[in-house]
């Protein structure tokens, strides 16, 4: 069900994404047109974003008001055309307060009878109309909202890919003729990215308790996490869990492999960096360009010059322990380092300082070196778990700090 509510969260992810996609809405348009779709996208949302919290709940009344809103801003035939498709829509569903799953299909045919008769082109033109009938065909006998969405982006992307190698018939892409062949129509590349933001949604009575099919479906596989950490009590203990464990262990593989600089590594290359498509992977930057907590780990790890502790992979160290690892500089640049030095400390759960060193080191251009060692014996009666900080330092200042995380087998599973 489809309701005003539904429309605000909607709109909220729809301006997101058009803010991220503005730059290449723009340069497809470039491509075929006058080169401002994403500002008209841009604009368009925002003047809704402007009325969302005054919608009626009548949520044909409510079309209709994003549907001004949009025009106010739009000067294009793309925003005009999105804008009817609109207000066709508004008119069926004036008086009511919903809108079901099962009715999208016929809206969608409503909405596009509407913008062939505006825009005088038709199916087979290779414009935003092939996209919105392949919607529609998509959506006929769906009666769930995700699987419908996930539905019509598949068809949409199919869509897409076979208009690719077509000449475009109508507007101001027909100009270009065959220079048109092997080039995204852009107001079918703006409804893609508008679909793709609506499927980044996951109805409340999905998130908790997780429904793992559901969230597979956004690529997140259960199975496998479950297998890593144990599945906290909450949706926000989740999130928490899953993006310490990401970040811990890009963080842990990382600085192995430049501990072993040339010895045998002679680098590492990260897969992978960002989405592209909304979903919950193992990228450190989400498709809306949100940075998760492994893109600050893997920001810190790659430092140039940085200073690491050598750490083993285990859930926990047994109390009375002695431990001894080594601390190393790694310096990518060019450029000596003669005068460092590290500082290593060690604090309790409670924030107290329980032990502190300094070793004074220097660290040739392009090299590792293993400055010295972390002596340090785990407490037996001790308020785990203890955090052990080190920092390198050099004339001009700090330069690199990093930190450790000790847990002890007697709390490895808090």
């Amino acid at each position: 069900m489809i309701s005003t509510t539904s429309i605000q969260s909607g709109v909220k992810l729809l301006a997101q994404s058009m803010e991220h996609s503005a730059d290449e809405l723009n340069t497809a348009d470039g491509q075929l047109g006058d080169g401002d779709l994403g500002v008209t996208m841009i604009q368009g949302f925002r003047n809704i974003l402007e009325i969302l919290d005054s919608l009626p709940e009548d949520i044909g009344m409510a079309i209709y008001e994003c549907a001004k809103a949009f025009t106010k801003s739009s000067g294009s035939s793309y925003g005009t055309l999105m804008a009817t498709g609109m207000m066709a829509v508004a008119k069926v569903k004036k008086g009511q307060n919903k809108i079901e799953v099962e009715e999208v299909s016929q809206l969608f045919d409503i909405a596009l009878e509407a913008m062939q008769k505006r825009g005088k082109a038709n199916l087979g033109d290779k414009t935003v109309l092939d996209v919105i009938a392949a919607a529609r065909d998509a959506a006929k006998n769906q009666s769930e909202g995700l699987t419908l969405l996930h539905n019509i982006n598949l068809s949409v992307n199919d869509t897409i890919e076979h208009f690719r190698n077509r000449q475009s018939q109508v507007g101001r892409a027909r100009i270009f003729g065959e220079k048109s062949i092997g080039l995204d129509d852009p107001g079918m590349l703006a409804f893609k990215r508008m679909f793709e933001s609506l499927e980044k949604i996951i109805p409340e009575e999905h998130r908790w308790p997780v429904n793992w099919g559901v969230y597979e479906q956004h690529r997140l596989h259960g199975d496998i996490l479950k297998r890593w950490i144990d599945i906290p009590d909450s949706l926000e203990g989740l999130i928490e869990a899953s993006q310490n464990y990401q970040a811990f262990h890009l963080k842990y593989h990382t600085e192995f492999y430049r501990r072993h600089k040339y010895q045998p590594c002679n680098g590492a290359l990260f897969f992978h960096f960002k989405d592209c498509f909304p979903g919950v992977t193992a990228s450190v930057v989400d498709y809306y360009g949100e940075k998760k907590k492994a893109y600050f780990a893997l920001q810190q790890a790659f430092k140039p010059l940085h200073v690491m502790i050598e750490w083993p992979l285990i859930d926990g160290e047994e109390p009375g322990t002695e431990l001894t690892k080594g601390i190393f500089v790694v310096n990518d640049y060019l450029t000596d380092y003669p005068e460092l030095t590290v500082r290593w400390w060690i604090e309790d759960a409670k924030g107290n300082k329980l032990e502190e060193h300094v070793i004074p080191c220097s660290c040739p251009e392009n090299s590792l070196v293993n400055v010295g060692d972390l002596e340090w014996t785990v407490p037996i009666d001790g308020n785990a778990p203890y955090q052990i900080n080190v920092e390198m330092t050099g004339p001009s200042g700090i330069l690199s700090t990093n930190d450790y995380e000790v847990k002890t087998t007697s709390n490895q599973n808090n």
